[in-house]
């Protein structure tokens, strides 16, 4: 049912958000564990996308890219018809455009670090060190970015059913109570994690720690 599915999606984005960070990835897995739509490259490709693209905060916000990224995973330009000659680029557009509608309405842009002034006072510079420490201590992670991620999958989740893009969506059984992943779950989005997506402490581990 519509409900059922879009605070499904809520729930499991707060959830991933709060616990992996990551926005973009997180709104991913939430709406693709919800519709029961994985796909690992589409989110392996979301990676380097959250806290306005790497970090910077001056590009969109990565629950807004993610959760966009997954509307095109269900309707989008396939490869193999490059041409579109029936438009479906167009009708994507036409979908992403009411998530946009969405986040303005709610936040007044969709840009990172305008969402971040809208909902903790002020913007962050999440490639610097100090600057992420007080991000963090402004209540980021626990309550701010969990919330913009949960809304954002609420949000694209109501769009896919009006829609139509999924088919029998009241057939998915419910996630498992929020705040538990099975083992599966665990490894795809990985036990350690800076908050940008990245995996491995080789990769500027300090600079990089927790980031949304």
């Amino acid at each position: 049912m519509h409900d059922d599915v879009a605070e499904r999606a809520y729930c499991a984005g707060k959830q991933y958000e709060a616990e992996y960070h990551g926005c973009a990835q997180c709104v991913l897995g939430a709406l693709q564990d919800a519709f029961d739509a994985r796909d690992d490259a589409v989110f392996q490709a979301a990676t380097g996308l959250s806290g306005g693209g790497g970090g910077a905060g001056d590009g969109s916000c990565g629950a807004y890219a993610g959760a966009s990224m997954f509307i095109g995973q269900l309707l989008g330009r396939n490869r193999n018809d490059f041409t579109d000659a029936e438009g479906v680029r167009h009708e994507t557009s036409r979908l992403v455009v009411q998530l946009h509608e969405r986040f303005t309405d709610h936040y007044g842009s969709v840009v990172c670090g305008d969402i971040q002034t809208s909902v903790i006072g002020r913007s962050y510079n999440l490639n610097d060190p100090e600057d992420v420490e007080r991000f963090k201590a402004a209540g980021a992670h626990e309550v701010h970015c969990p919330e913009v991620v949960g809304r954002a999958a609420r949000w694209a989740a109501e769009i896919v059913v009006a829609n139509a893009l999924v088919h029998g969506v009241d057939l998915i059984e419910p996630v498992e109570a929020v705040g538990t992943l099975d083992e599966a779950d665990r490894a795809r989005l990985g036990s350690h994690d800076d908050g940008m997506g990245f995996d491995s402490p080789a990769v500027e581990a300090d600079a990089f720690e927790e980031r949304t």
